[in-house]
């Protein structure tokens, strides 16, 4: 195994990451190693949630961070939309030359705006050409209006805009990826946790991995909770 000061230093690297001035860094991490079986090393530092006043405010302090602590995938769910949207088109469920129109055709009463000749493939490239719904300003006001309500990827598209022509330019957009899933569950009648569930979760043995929208959080687990103030309406 690791010897005694080789741990301290591995703690050491992520501490002083955590705590490093120049570069404050809110959250919290865990890092592990292993080594052929030979020895292993994990370790955590900072915090799964923090202390907040009523205006959400930071405050010292907070729950630390643990090896065990659950955290949000966030864009990396993307990875799994994307294998999923692969071997669904190999199976035949759809082409990726589909067009967007095609399994939602009330977008343009959703939003004129948006192109729905928009193929599949251009959405998996980001080439769509589809502002991003997350840095929507009137979204974002929307939500800190109403902040419990749950959007949908079809509340979403209605505050989205085509700032580019189809294939003309790729520019990464959370936009894309939230079609491909509402397209994924219109096409096979699957809801979408379902399809990660039996072709990646259960398969790999991701036992601590869940779809947080649509699945419960496995008994006794702690998540990593949202501590930063990352608008203007807190």
């Amino acid at each position: 195994g690791f010897s005694s000061q080789t741990t301290a230093r591995l703690q050491h690297v992520i501490d002083s990451f955590q705590n490093n001035p120049a570069n404050p860094y809110v959250g919290g991490m865990t890092a592990a190693i292993k080594v052929d079986g030979l020895a292993s090393w994990q370790g955590a530092t900072g915090y799964a949630a923090r202390n907040v006043d009523g205006n959400n405010n930071l405050l010292p302090g907070g729950t630390p961070f643990a090896p065990s602590t659950l955290s949000r995938m966030y864009s990396v769910t993307k990875t799994f939309t994307a294998a999923l949207t692969l071997e669904l088109a190999q199976e035949g469920n759809f082409s990726l030359d589909d067009a967007v129109i095609k399994y939602i055709p009330f977008l343009n009463a959703i939003n004129p705006e948006l192109n729905g000749n928009v193929t599949l493939r251009q959405l998996l490239a980001h080439e769509s050409g589809y502002s991003s719904y997350s840095d929507e300003l009137m979204l974002q006001i929307a939500v800190a209006f109403q902040p419990t309500h749950e959007w949908t990827p079809f509340e979403a598209l209605s505050f989205v805009h085509q700032v580019n022509t189809p294939g003309a330019e790729r520019k990464y957009s959370n936009t894309n990826y939230i079609v491909l899933g509402a397209i994924i569950e219109i096409a096979t009648g699957k809801p979408l946790q379902q399809h990660f569930r039996e072709r990646f979760f259960s398969p790999l043995t991701l036992n601590s991995m869940y779809f947080d929208a649509r699945e419960q959080q496995p008994a006794g687990t702690l998540l990593a909770s949202p501590h930063d103030n990352i608008s203007a309406f807190n």
